[in-house]
Formats: C-alpha cells, sequence, structure tokens
C-alpha cells in the first residue's frame, strides 16, 4: 500500500520544477492517482476480495504511521526541490553577473 500510494505521489512532487501545490496536472492524473490511492487502500477490506488474495486489514496505528511516512516523503521532495532549485537559479544569476562584468571590463 505504502509503495502504491507513495508511487502515485510521486507523479506530483518530482514531475514539475515549481511546487506541487503551485502546479497544475491533468484532471486525469489526479483522478488516476485517487483511484489507485482508494484502491489499493481499501483492497484489504473488500471482503471476498481481500480473502481471495488473502489480504489481512492494517492496524489502525499502521495505517496512520503509513500516512505519515507518505506525507513526510512528499513534504521532504517539495523541500529538496527548493533547496535545489534554488542553488541552481543563484548559481545562474551569479554566472550571468561575472558573466557581464567581465564583458564591462
Amino acid at each position: 500500500m505504502l509503495i502504491v500510494t507513495g508511487g502515485c505521489l510521486l507523479a506530483f512532487t518530482q514531475e514539475y520544477r515549481a511546487s506541487a501545490a503551485m502546479a497544475r496536472p491533468s484532471r486525469l492524473l489526479l483522478t488516476a492517482t485517487a483511484v489507485v490511492s482508494l484502491l489499493a487502500v481499501s483492497l484489504p477490506y473488500a471482503g471476498a476480495v481481500a480473502q481471495a488474495f488473502g489480504f489481512l486489514p492494517l492496524p489502525l496505528l499502521l495505517l496512520i504511521a503509513t500516512f505519515l511516512i507518505v506525507l513526510l516523503y512528499v513534504v521532504a521532495t517539495e523541500l529538496t526541490k527548493l533547496w535545489f532549485y534554488g542553488w541552481l537559479m543563484r548559481a545562474r544569476v551569479d554566472g550571468a553577473r561575472a558573466s557581464a562584468a567581465e564583458d564591462a571590463s
């Protein structure tokens, strides 16, 4: 479940340079992510289907911990993107300033 849900959220957090909250993913991507995540979470509670595959419901504490891990993963990815792309933009600005200073002299 953690792999499926984290994999779906990966599409939001790593697809765009901008923050996932500021980026506008397509409705298809949003819908597919919601459907797959809900299916992954609810499948162990689906009665006959769960029994056929041998799925067992997760204890509530483990389910909460799983969601917290996914949430922390998304936050860490967003913070890393802010740091990395901020560093990259500063390096480009500093390089442009150095080039302009050389051209002026």
